[in-house]
């Protein structure tokens, strides 16, 4: 055994001939019991004692560890890897940041289950306990995530949040007559998701919605089979909002309408006006419009003529923009 003469303070070696400024994680750290290393000291059997590169701030001994919290550090880490690819796909779908990562939060079992395609696809890296890196993640989980919003559409939010079987109430209310097979369209499956009673007896919120908007059962149908996805869709999140907009917007079409009428357009006028300058709708009739119109009245304009040929000029400001214009065209004698 070799005398070592007693240095201000001795680096113990996790391996033999680790290189300077080499750290291994924790997981794969251990002592070892023997070395052929020149640099390595025995000291006793259980320890060796490396002197090559021996700087007290870079070395360190960790216990190893066992098989099970090395599987347990693995899983932990791939579900927040899972987190961060299904927050950042829905996000990619349009979601605000908040939202998805509430989304996210609240759907342990999907990712759960997102953990499991890991497992699955990457089998042999689980066997061998390394760890897998942020693009294999990312490469494994994206496709499936693309796939499941093609075929949920807008109801893919559900999908996540209640995994395993978000649509288990629905499918449970079911004939045996309605019941579809997997190859079933999605056209179909949609239609049968809008017409199959609940458990209560009722038809699905979505259609409730639309009757009391005076819509029918076969105008809905319709819908649906020209764009499926829209039976997946929420009736607080999307259906009522956009319905809001659109009431909101026929109004302003309407009150547009009858001031054009007012001034003498023509209806068939009407029509073109509004298409060449769509958002002549979105002023003001009693701060925008009738003003302007009032203004060039006043220098002898022929106002309807005028709106059909520039209806782009009743959205300029009559004080700061069209007094000082027609004003130096007029003293010009135009």
């Amino acid at each position: 055994m070799t005398c070592l003469d007693a240095p201000p303070r001795l680096g113990l070696r996790p391996a033999p001939c680790q290189p300077h400024g080499v750290r291994r994680p924790p997981w794969r750290l251990g002592l070892f019991f023997s070395s052929s290393c020149r640099s390595c000291t025995p000291v006793s059997r259980q320890l060796t004692i490396c002197n090559a590169n021996s700087y007290a701030d870079d070395l360190w001994v960790a216990a190893p560890q066992s098989p099970a919290s090395v599987r347990s550090r693995l899983l932990a880490a791939e579900r927040e890897e899972a987190k961060a690819v299904l927050s950042l796909f829905l996000r990619q779908k349009g979601l605000r940041s908040t939202l998805a990562a509430r989304i996210v939060n609240k759907s342990d079992g999907f990712i759960e289950h997102l953990v499991s395609k890991l497992q699955n696809t990457y089998r042999s890296r689980y066997v061998e306990g390394r760890e897998l890196s942020t693009p294999e993640i990312r490469d494994a989980l994206l496709p499936y995530l693309e796939a499941l919003s093609r075929e949920h559409g807008d109801g893919l939010v559900e999908v996540v949040e209640n995994f395993p079987d978000p649509f288990s109430t629905e499918r449970k209310a079911l004939s045996s007559s309605m019941v579809l097979t997997p190859t079933s369209s999605n056209k179909q499956k949609a239609i049968a998701r809008i017409s199959t009673p609940t458990l209560e007896g009722t038809l699905p919120e979505l259609v409730l919605f639309l009757l009391e908007l005076g819509m029918d059962h076969e105008e809905i149908k319709n819908i649906v089979r020209k764009f499926p996805a829209f039976a997946y869709y929420n009736v607080d999140r999307k259906i009522k909002p956009l319905v809001e907009l659109l009431i909101e917007l026929g109004n302003k079409v309407e009150t547009t309408v009858s001031f054009l009428t007012e001034l003498g357009v023509s209806k068939e006028n009407i029509g073109k006006i509004l298409t060449r300058c769509p958002h002549l709708m979105s002023y003001s009739v009693d701060d925008n419009l009738r003003p302007t119109a009032e203004y060039f009245r006043s220098i002898g304009a022929d106002v309807a003529s005028l709106i059909q040929k520039s209806p782009q000029a009743f959205g300029l400001n009559v004080e700061a923009k069209l007094k000082p214009i027609t004003e130096f065209f007029l003293e010009r004698g135009f």
